[in-house]
């Protein structure tokens, strides 16, 4: 019995850890980046790593794959037949506006009031927003839940988005749209509050999926805060260092097989 509460326990701990970990790909990879058509659609290879991402990240697998909101690129089987070029071309425009409408739907539906909300509370400048709690909330407080720390915020499931119906002889309904939210918040239910931290370089928040010690969201962000910060300590010192590296940098490209001397 022993070993068998421990294996459901690693389980268990697996499970949120994995969370985590998908939690995390989505936040620093899509919802706190910014996007264009015109980036994308240069970059058909992005799109589909956008794809995937969300595919593997959000919705597990659960996502129909026949749904005509969720339309990508196709390989092209035949390069000489302009048809299919021209095909090619609407299908990757087609997976640029899919990946930015829900980008736009999980930002505008849930990500950015609730990024306001956990930056608020990280920084301790959070108004509390419950003292029009609704009556029938009132027990929760028993629980641990409707205290000084609770908030609302505005979701919107709906938007503009448009709901999907085939007729055959089946009805089904195509809804990526509205489970892309749920989905997403589902993702961040009961997770603990200090698994969000916020990059002190650029501002974006990253999620914390280990006890390793982690300050920023990228080595880039690292490298330039702690360049400032060398920079603003002794100035004269790190004009020095870069002007010896960058001789020494120059001397071993020159030394290189092949480069002009």
């Amino acid at each position: 019995m022993e070993g068998h509460n421990k294996l459901k326990a690693s389980t268990k701990k697996d499970s949120a850890k994995a969370r985590i970990k998908r939690l995390s790909k989505i936040v620093e990879d899509f919802l706190e980046k910014d996007f264009s058509t015109e980036e994308l659609i240069a970059d058909p290879e992005r799109i589909d790593e956008l794809r995937q991402l969300l595919e593997e990240n959000l919705w597990c697998g659960s996502l129909d794959p026949h749904d005509p909101d969720w339309s990508f690129s196709i390989e092209v089987n035949d390069p000489d037949n302009p048809d299919e070029q021209i095909a090619v071309e609407e299908n990757i425009k087609e997976g640029a506006t899919t990946l930015l409408n829900f980008h736009d739907s999980l930002r505008r539906g849930f990500w950015s009031a609730f990024r306001k909300r956990i930056l608020d509370s990280l920084n301790n400048t959070a108004a509390p927003t419950n003292e029009g709690i609704p009556d029938e909330y009132a027990g929760l407080s028993d629980y641990g839940y409707l205290d000084t720390g609770d908030h609302t915020i505005e979701v919107d499931l709906s938007g503009s988005q448009t709901v999907h119906i085939s007729l055959g002889d089946k009805i089904v309904f195509f809804h990526s749209g509205f489970d892309a939210v749920r989905l997403l918040m589902d993702l961040i239910q009961g997770q603990p509050k200090d698994i969000f931290k916020v990059c002190p370089d650029c501002g974006r928040i990253y999620i914390k999926t280990s006890d390793h010690k982690r300050m920023f969201c990228s080595q880039l962000c690292a490298s330039r805060f702690l360049q400032r910060k060398k920079r603003g300590n002794n100035p004269e010192a790190f004009k020095e260092y870069h002007k010896v590296y960058y001789h020494k940098t120059l001397k071993t490209k020159r030394r290189a097989p092949g480069s002009k001397q």
